[in-house]
């Protein structure tokens, strides 16, 4: 058996998460405390850890020789680049799409919002029933380029 990857996760996650992630490979070792903060990771000491799962990066590895990557729940990593963990060695990712659904569903609902008078219902979108190519309620619609990329369904 390969060599145990110490991980190091200060996101709050549910006894259930945790229980998967170990199940995930006995190789993994998951190390689940902390905080969220540079001060905490500045301050660990633990020369056996490889991953840290969290937002911040370390400004030394003095005190986390092996880690070689944070990885972030966060929806960019542009934060840190004045920080510059790439010229530490470190590969940083990020949660990039995440929460894509729910961000998208946020958008169509704010988009759609304004025209849902106009649309056939919340039944009948929901069974496709889309209002005709050229309809009135389409042509009226500020929206209709953004809910198909252009063109309503079906058209």
């Amino acid at each position: 058996m390969s060599e145990r990857i110490r991980i190091r996760n200060v996101y709050p996650f549910s006894d259930a998460d945790k229980a998967m992630l170990a199940a995930v490979d006995p190789r993994l070792e998951w190390i689940h405390e902390g905080e969220d903060s540079l001060a905490w990771l500045d301050a660990l000491d633990d020369p056996e850890v490889q991953v840290v799962s969290g937002s911040e990066t370390p400004t030394s590895l003095a005190r986390l020789p092996r880690l070689r990557w944070v990885t972030s729940a966060s929806a960019g990593v542009d934060y840190l680049v004045d920080r510059d963990p790439w010229g530490l060695g470190l590969e940083v990712t990020n949660g990039s799409g995440l929460h894509a659904v729910h961000m998208a569903e946020f958008v169509l609902a704010g988009v759609w919002g304004p025209d849902w008078p106009t649309m056939p219902g919340r039944a009948g979108t929901s069974a496709g029933a889309w209002p005709a190519c050229g309809s009135a309620d389409i042509a009226r619609s500020s929206s209709a380029t953004a809910r198909s990329g252009g063109r309503p369904r079906g058209c």
